[in-house]
């Protein structure tokens, strides 16, 4: 008999707004500030995709060139990148 593992409720977690509130002082008190920076959508996301895969931790993108820096800015000094020709332009054009 095979066991299934059943995934975190972690859907249920999505909020529907882009606007963070703020406390009477005038910060955020949940840590959101804006939503390109940091939301908590991209959080549950994260946190729901290393659950699915049984990771430490995800990254999760606003673009595919933030996903593209956040790569190549992992590389040391001397490190290779192989990139397909066909690759989007403004990759191709930072890794030239």
């Amino acid at each position: 008999m095979r066991s299934i593992r059943r995934p975190a409720r972690w859907w249920r977690r999505f909020i529907l707004s882009t606007t963070f509130e703020r406390d009477v002082e005038g910060t955020y008190a949940r840590g959101f500030m804006y939503t390109r920076n940091d939301n908590p959508n991209r959080k549950t996301l994260e946190v729901g995709v290393s659950s699915l895969e049984g990771g430490a931790a995800a990254a999760a993108f606003g673009s595919g060139m933030a996903a593209a820096m956040g790569l190549l800015a992992a590389l040391a000094p001397g490190d290779h990148v192989l990139a397909h020709v066909d690759a989007y332009y403004g990759t191709s054009r930072f890794a030239a």
